[in-house]
């Protein structure tokens, strides 16, 4: 499998709708369970909404990019954080960072740059060694970091 290529999940509507079902209640049962040790509710909330959105995460009844809001929209709507805190966590400064090195990677891996990358450093530095040919993409990664962070600079060589 490429890097363009992603494994697609071929769920029929029914089990997409089942697992849509499975993350609220899933959560609301943990929620009823942490109660029964009297574990606060701020923490039995916050354990149920990291639930429902992991269960969401491994099934994917809808998109993964819509499932990561789920936080940003339950944990203010039950009091848990206030707005300016969830979205403080979200625009973090390495969210953002790891964010950009993701669409910069992809972005490479889209329009082909990643195998020029990978045959300039076999031309540059010859296939016959090993060695020669680790020494090349540490040079390249090296280069890179000179402009842009050691974070991206290893996102963008990840497809290579």
């Amino acid at each position: 499998m490429t890097f363009e290529e992603s494994p697609k999940t071929s769920f029929t509507v029914s089990s997409k709708i089942l697992f849509s079902l499975l993350g609220p209640l899933l959560a609301l049962l943990l929620y009823t369970t942490l109660g029964i040790w009297d574990i606060p509710t701020v923490i039995r909330m916050t354990a149920a909404i990291s639930m429902w959105t992991a269960i969401w995460w491994i099934f994917e009844p809808i998109p993964i990019p819509i499932t990561s809001l789920i936080p940003l929209a339950l944990l203010p709507f039950f009091g848990i954080l206030s707005p300016s805190q969830v979205g403080t966590a979200y625009g973090s400064p390495l969210v953002l960072l790891l964010m950009g090195g993701f669409i910069l990677s992809t972005a490479m891996a889209k329009s082909g740059a990643h195998r020029r990358i990978a045959l300039t450093m076999v031309n540059a530095f010859g296939s016959q060694s090993s060695k020669r040919l680790v020494f090349g993409f540490m040079a390249a990664s090296a280069f890179l970091s000179m402009w842009i962070s050691n974070t991206a600079t290893t996102l963008m060589l990840l497809p290579v």
